[in-house]
């Protein structure tokens, strides 16, 4: 028979209060590790290196949303076993996407470096461009941005000047400021 204490918690969780969700995170915070341990060594051996802690905070949302559809008028299943499941149903997506994500990683470094991209930006280690290419190509232009996508595709100067309609002056212009602003975003994280 699940306790009242629980059926409370997830009634409050329900209209919105955040120190009832508090609560029963608490209460089931032992489940949660225990699910995230589990699946951070299956982690590891995929290659995914560390997920634990995102993976808890994934861990925490499926929580909620299983306090939120879980139905306290029945009794056929207790709340524990249902956060139970949907924390493990979490789990395995989350591993899903963090693979999926590796292998589109993986494959998209490939191409880089298959178009010698690593070697049009020695500066750059290849996970550094594979970064700037991403994440750091926030600090560029829309104009810089597409420049430096087509010089890493291995578009010469010459060939990019042609294409976006401007002159090689400009597209080298365009290619000094980018470095400039990637140097400057990798030595703030420094």
């Amino acid at each position: 028979m699940q306790s009242v204490d629980v059926n409370g918690l997830i009634e409050k969780v329900k209209r919105g209060d955040d120190e009832a969700f508090e609560a029963l995170s608490e209460k089931y915070a032992p489940l949660s590790a225990a699910v995230a341990a589990s699946f951070e060594s299956t982690a590891k051996d995929e290659g995914l290196g560390s997920i634990k802690a995102d993976l808890l905070q994934e861990l925490s949302l499926a929580l909620y949303r299983a306090a939120k559809s879980y139905d306290t008028a029945q009794s056929t299943v207790t709340f524990g076993l249902y956060a139970k499941r949907c924390l493990f149903n979490c789990a395995v997506s989350y591993l899903r996407k963090c693979k999926s994500a590796a292998k589109r990683e993986r494959k998209a470094k490939s191409k880089l470096k298959e178009r010698g991209a690593v070697s049009r930006f020695p500066e750059l280690s290849e996970d550094e461009l594979f970064t700037v290419l991403g994440d750091a190509s926030d600090v560029l232009s829309p104009y810089e941005r597409r420049v430096i996508g087509m010089m890493a595709n291995g578009d010469a100067v010459r060939e990019i000047a042609s294409e976006l309609g401007v002159s090689a002056k400009s597209v080298s212009n365009a290619v000094f400021r980018c470095k400039t602003k990637i140097k400057k975003f990798y030595d703030k994280d420094k």
